[in-house]
């Protein structure tokens, strides 16, 4: 038995990947705001700074899979 809950299910498989990839760009959307919010408001700017940009990278990299996963065709 494998540990897979989709082993057999190609669609739920990518199904359960684009809800994980979207939480993660929900989250890293929340960073990328704060850490702006916070780089303006306080005096370790460049920290703050890093951490948003760092987020928004984050959030591309995940969109992107996103869409790769939206836009896949099935071969039946």
């Amino acid at each position: 038995m494998t540990m897979d809950n989709y082993s057999g299910n190609p669609v739920e498989r990518r199904k359960a990947e684009v809800r994980k990839r979207s939480r993660s760009i929900q989250i890293a959307g929340g960073v990328a705001v704060a850490g702006g919010a916070l780089a303006m408001l306080t005096t370790a700017t460049g920290l703050f700074l890093t951490i948003a940009i760092i987020s928004l990278v984050v959030l591309g990299y995940n969109a992107v899979k996103v869409r790769e996963v939206v836009n896949h065709k099935d071969q039946w």
